[in-house]
């Protein structure tokens, strides 16, 4: 991560935009606040992340391209994992603990361990695949 987006990040409050997500999200979508769509926004937009990682993976788009729509999708994500984070039912729920909590546990996981054995890239899960896979042309990629 560059200086430059470090301080970017460092500005944003995470409690501030739950507040605002939230509100926001009441407002413009007053029946669309159950955990269930909350969910299920998250996944679509996590999909079209992906769909747009797809393509630069395969080389079929530029990642010079792929920015100029890259950085709303992920911020789409965020909007609506905020909006999941200020659900009624976490209430109670301390974002910063938990957050702590769970990083305390992968630093004794991972960093603590001595070893990064345990740690495998995703490729290395997907087991045996052909190498003459190649997109089908009657399929929209």
């Amino acid at each position: 991560m560059s200086n430059r987006s470090i301080a970017s990040a460092a500005q944003m409050n995470l409690g501030g935009m739950i507040t605002q997500c939230t509100s926001d999200s009441k407002r413009w979508f007053p029946q669309a606040q159950d955990m269930p769509n909350l969910v299920l926004c998250i996944a679509g937009e996590v999909g079209e992340v992906a769909n747009i990682v797809k393509k630069v993976t395969r080389g079929s788009l530029r990642m010079e391209d792929a920015m100029e729509t890259l950085p709303e999708e992920i911020v789409d994500i965020l909007i609506y994992l905020v909006n999941l984070m200020g659900h009624d039912a976490f209430d109670e729920v301390n974002w910063k603990k938990v957050w702590d909590d769970k990083r305390n546990y992968n630093r004794m996981r991972f960093q603590e361990s001595g070893s990064s054995n345990d740690v495998r890239h995703p490729s290395e899960c997907l087991g045996d695949v052909p190498e003459d896979i190649s997109p089908r042309e009657d399929v929209e990629q």
